[in-house]
């Protein structure tokens, strides 16, 4: 499970900024906290914000650093910028000149489970210039009184790994002959070495969408729910998915239209729906309406997380769904019964009834806000927010009101929309 997710030099977060699904010793609904190894993990986290405020740069900053785990073995140093093998820059603070010469930083930690012993890994990386600046990789002790454990650390000039046990032919490859644009960790997944394997298939299994633009997911060809057309069972599963907010679907028809040329499979998705007189009508997907095409596409990844127990990160999961199936799908990670394998979901959001559910902890919903005289945005949870007087929000607050006036910041600053004033 992911414990904290940092980065820094990333658009409007110039900073240092943490994501932190570590609970706290916050007492409110202990039942959704999972233990493991002695770590307590949170399996939800929620972030607020106005528009502007750097909420979805969150979500893109993990999204860069997945992008750069799965990808970097395949970049090359000859590549033409709009190539898929082109080494692309993250996206830097640009409000000072200063940031703009910095690298920007990702890194993890993670409670992974290597050689069936539970262990807690930070990793991370930062770039610069199209390359690899530093890349490190340490275990952390289980207390105070041990020390870390350095399995990999990277500067410009040079690599050292401290795997023990690790062939040293192996180490001395990876030590020696790493491109500037491949991550060690990358390189080392590719050739089965275990620790790196482990952190490398986190991403990959990970998943991260973009739900506030339709029109984008529904023809991007990787969100086509593949496993409905390949078991029979799965799609029994999404018909029972679909029923959960549509009853009247009864069934889908998957045809397929066509084969490219390297083999890939395209197929068309029709709804079959049972009239009054138990007659059949076929829709097409695009004839259902965008919130039923949303939860069909949601559908892959949310099955796919919930069995492998990886992480789901999406920006504007609230867009085009009602709020009674937003709350569904945040129950069935909440709930350990229906979550056994600690699947983890974060989200952006700008639904407040979130914060009178009382669904959620205060160490699970986060704001982010921006310093309108810098540029400079921050991300911080209910938890660790202190009021003007100094003090903890407590539990017993009315969190959406106070939130909508602006006690815990992170709403828009208006002014009024006047197109009839003088002068204009």
């Amino acid at each position: 499970m992911l414990l904290q997710f940092n980065f820094s030099n990333y658009g409007p977060f110039k900073n240092e900024t943490s994501l932190n699904l570590e609970a706290t010793s916050y007492s409110e609904y202990k039942e959704q906290v999972r233990v493991i190894d002695g770590n307590k993990i949170l399996p939800v986290n929620v972030i607020f914000g106005a528009n502007g405020s750097g909420k979805s740069f969150v979500y893109r900053a993990f999204r860069y650093m997945r992008y750069i785990v799965c990808s970097s073995v395949n970049f090359d140093s000859n590549a033409e910028p709009d190539s898929e093998s082109f080494f692309a820059n993250p996206v830097s603070f640009r409000l000072d000149d200063e940031s703009k010469m910095k690298p920007s930083s990702f890194e993890i930690v993670l409670n992974a489970v290597i050689n069936g012993k539970s262990v807690m890994l930070q990793y991370g990386f930062s770039v610069l210039n199209h390359k690899i600046e530093n890349e490190w990789l340490y275990q952390l002790p289980k207390s105070e009184k041990s020390n870390s454990k350095v399995l990999l650390y990277r500067d410009s000039d040079m690599i050292k790994i401290g795997i023990s046990k690790m062939d040293s032919a192996l180490k001395a490859t990876l030590e020696t002959s790493t491109s500037p644009q491949t991550l060690v960790l990358s390189l080392g997944a590719k050739l089965n070495v275990d620790i790196f394997k482990n952190i490398f298939d986190f991403f990959s299994l990970s998943r991260v969408d973009d739900f506030a633009n339709l029109y984008e997911i529904i023809y991007y060809d990787h969100k086509i729910p593949s496993c409905i057309v390949e078991n029979d069972k799965v799609k029994n599963e999404c018909v029972s998915f679909l029923q959960t907010f549509e009853p009247s679907i009864k069934d889908l028809i998957i045809e397929e239209i066509m084969t490219e040329k390297n083999g890939t499979k395209k197929y068309r998705v029709n709804t079959v729906h049972v009239t009054s007189q138990g007659k059949e009508v076929i829709f097409k997907m695009e004839e259902e309406s965008a919130g039923t095409q949303k939860m069909f596409l949601l559908f892959n990844d949310l099955y796919q997380i919930i069995k492998t127990g990886t992480f789901l990160f999406i920006d504007e999961l609230n867009a085009r769904l009602h709020p009674l199936l937003l709350r569904n799908i945040m129950l069935l990670f909440l709930d350990k019964d229906r979550n056994p394998n600690n699947a983890q979901l974060v989200f952006t959001c700008h639904e407040p009834w979130i914060l009178r559910s009382r669904l959620l902890r205060r160490d699970e919903i986060y704001f982010t806000n921006k310093d309108n005289e810098t540029g400079i945005s921050s991300l911080y949870s209910l938890a660790e927010f202190t009021d003007e007087n100094g003090s903890k929000i407590r539990q017993d607050e009315d969190f959406e009101k106070n939130y909508l006036l602006g006690k815990y910041d992170g709403i828009p600053s208006l002014d009024v929309i006047d197109f009839a004033k003088k002068g204009n």
